[in-house]
């Protein structure tokens, strides 16, 4: 979770909804905002509604006791952080895996050379150095796709194959991305182009797998009913990841919930639903003697 000091000087200090503030040790909530300042909630149980004035916060900023994480509460951040956590890299095409490992060489390229003191922050920095960035990126992405070895291909000559060439700004943003989220926070959203397989989380998959078995207890419950049961069963996971704080699992559709039911072993199930003898009969109708 990135973090935020405001500057020290003279000016106001903005905070915005999703903001959490810390003052002397003490996390609070943005309620409000108002002409005097703004109205805070400790992040406690019964907190009390505080108001600090814009001199307030000030006089906390000078003293070093003010901390601002932004968009802590944001919950488009925290799924975003809950993707990066489970994302298998595994689920990317041959393409996306090279378009990613074009970006993590440069991001890693250029961690490298800052931790070197070579490369600032800075689109300005970016542009400077970027012969160097560029020339570490390209054993950087050989070693990601694992072609160390094939780093030259032969058109009529032997040449060697390098990067295409990256403006600073998008190297801030993967950076900033790289930085924040790891390798996954590279994964953009084309990876699902075409895609027509399930991109649940494990933990999605996991809670959507135990209510599918369900279709084969000896009650013999319908599909629909295993499809009503599902959405009731994510509803309620949902309540207790956000008493906790954690991000939503996204509900299945009906539509995936019957793929799952159609997938499962079609002898296993008439047995666990019918029983041995019945699922016999209806897979295995002819006698042992014809």
């Amino acid at each position: 979770m990135s973090s935020t000091f405001p500057d020290k000087n003279n000016g106001r200090i903005y905070f915005d909804p999703c903001d959490r503030i810390t003052l002397g040790g003490v996390s609070f909530k943005v309620l409000m905002a108002n002409s005097e300042g703004y109205l805070l909630v400790p992040e406690q149980e019964n907190p009390i509604t505080q108001q600090f004035t814009h001199r307030d916060l000030q006089a906390h900023n000078l003293a070093g006791n003010l901390r601002v994480d932004r968009n802590f509460f944001n919950p488009k951040k925290k799924n975003k952080e809950h993707f990066c956590e489970e994302f298998d890299l595994g689920l990317l095409k041959p393409e996306h895996q090279e378009q990613l490992g074009v970006r993590y060489a440069y991001c890693e390229s250029i961690q490298r050379l800052r931790g070197a003191g070579k490369v600032q922050t800075s689109h300005v920095s970016f542009k400077a150095a970027f012969g160097d960035i560029k020339l570490l990126a390209e054993r950087l992405f050989d070693e990601f796709m694992g072609r160390a070895d094939e780093t030259q291909k032969r058109y009529g000559g032997t040449t060697k194959v390098g990067l295409h060439s990256v403006c600073p700004r998008t190297l801030w943003e993967w950076d900033k991305a790289y930085r924040h989220y790891g390798l996954s926070g590279l994964v953009d959203q084309r990876w699902k182009a075409g895609r027509r397989g399930c991109r649940l989380c494990a933990a999605s998959e996991d809670l959507l797998n135990k209510c599918v078995c369900d279709y084969q207890h000896p009650d013999q419950p319908t599909k629909e009913s295993i499809v009503r049961g599902t959405v009731d069963a994510f509803y309620a996971e949902n309540v207790r990841r956000s008493d906790q704080g954690l991000p939503q699992l996204p509900t299945p559709s009906r539509k995936t919930v019957l793929s799952r039911i159609n997938e499962l072993d079609a002898f296993e199930t008439a047995v666990l639903r019918e029983g041995k003898e019945a699922a016999h009969r209806k897979f295995y109708p002819v006698g042992a003697g014809l």
